[in-house]
């Protein structure tokens, strides 16, 4: 079996658990580490930040196509939910959408660290 290559940076479209753990949504979500092979189900734990095409506080962190290296997102301009980074196993992420500039990454993880301390 070919086993892809998923790297930070990326954007793909994964199924994300809602917080009540009631259900879930697939969307596109930014890899920010992984894999994480001490949870090793199918390949791994990925770090994960969820996209959304809302703005869930002023000042929120925005991705646009621009700031794409290749791919991009269906919305000309979308938010990163930097209040809710989860983990996910291998098996939740789906289609690749494209990969960020690595100046777009950067400036991602930095907001990541002041909010979280994650990185």
């Amino acid at each position: 079996m070919h086993k892809i290559s998923i790297l930070p940076g990326s954007i793909y479209d994964c199924e994300v658990i809602f917080t009540d753990t009631l259900g879930s949504k697939t969307r596109p979500v930014i890899i920010l580490s992984g894999p994480h092979e001490y949870m090793n189900i199918n390949g791994g734990l990925y770090l994960i930040c969820p996209i959304t095409s809302t703005e869930i506080f002023p000042n929120c962190p925005s991705i646009s196509n621009l700031d794409f290296e290749n791919g991009g997102l269906k919305k000309p301009l979308s938010y990163l939910n930097v209040l809710k980074p989860a983990g996910v196993d291998f098996s939740q992420i789906k289609n690749y959408r494209g990969t960020l500039k690595s100046s777009k990454f950067t400036e991602i993880k930095r907001i990541l660290v002041q909010k979280h301390s994650l990185l």
